[in-house]
């Protein structure tokens, strides 16, 4: 799946900006069970959706996009299936409190946009929780589910569609611009540089990634002012991959000294 960079934001404008390297830190913090804190039974885990309340029922998580709940000492976030949020939790018994959802309002996949709105509209009806090792239930004030998790793993470099945070020494994708990565399963990736698709080969050992023969088409596009340079940068920057690390909502490239080369949010698993 990619993000549909001409479809309408379903985000309303008050929302503001959420910067993704916060939530990849906040995943990469939440190690488990074991780093629960204060006598809060919820820090440190680490869940995926799999049903949503969606006004009339409880319905399954559409199957090639995630919705993520990580809890770390009072602050929650992850992916709500389009973007990355985050907010503030307290917690009084087996009540919860979730404070206001930050996100960024960017466009989204028609096809995901009902179900990610239907979380967030979850996450805010919330007043209560039940958590096993198995499953996290949240619950409304008349006891109804709002949402069912399970435990969530770590995204899988491959399989997954990429779209870049910020690439090189800090730059971010020019507006009215899409720049997306995916790797596939047969040593190939492929993606959209901003204007140009891009495709080269690459190979995995451990978290040592090399990406080599990389090709691009030749389109030259107009608008917006820049991209032609911004295309040329991020496949500069790609290039000096040597390593990578993912976690449960981004990928971060890595050069061979462990300098990060550029940062990708989750956007959703491939279709088939």
């Amino acid at each position: 799946m990619k993000t549909n960079p001409a479809a309408t934001g379903y985000r309303p404008n008050t929302v503001r900006y959420l910067a993704v390297g916060v939530l990849l830190a906040l995943a990469a913090t939440a190690c488990g069970t074991d780093d629960q804190t204060n006598g809060d039974p919820l820090s440190g885990t680490r869940w995926e959706m799999t049903e949503v309340w969606d006004g009339s029922g409880l319905a399954p998580a559409e199957v090639t996009t995630i919705g993520t709940l990580v809890f770390t000492d009072g602050i929650a976030g992850g992916f709500d299936g389009c973007n990355a949020y985050q907010s503030t939790y307290s917690l009084d018994g087996d009540s919860v409190s979730f404070g206001e959802v930050i996100l960024p309002g960017s466009a989204c996949d028609p096809a995901y946009a009902d179900q990610a709105n239907a979380f967030i509209k979850a996450i805010g009806a919330t007043t209560g929780f039940a958590a096993t090792a198995d499953s996290l239930k949240l619950t409304d004030t008349s006891g109804a589910t709002q949402l069912v998790f399970r435990p969530a793993t770590q995204l899988p470099l491959a399989g997954v569609s990429w779209q870049v945070a910020w690439y090189g020494a800090g730059a971010s994708p020019l507006d009215g611009t899409q720049i997306s990565l995916i790797f596939r399963t047969d040593g190939t990736l492929a993606g959209i540089a901003g204007c140009n698709d891009y495709s080269a080969d690459y190979r995995v050992d451990g978290d040592q990634l090399a990406i080599r023969d990389l090709a691009n088409t030749e389109k030259a596009c107009l608008e917006p002012d820049g991209v032609m340079e911004q295309e040329s940068d991020y496949l500069g920057a790609i290039q000096q991959t040597g390593a990578f690390s993912t976690s449960l909502i981004g990928l971060e490239l890595l050069d061979v000294d462990g300098n990060p080369v550029a940062e990708y949010r989750f956007a959703g698993r491939i279709r088939t």
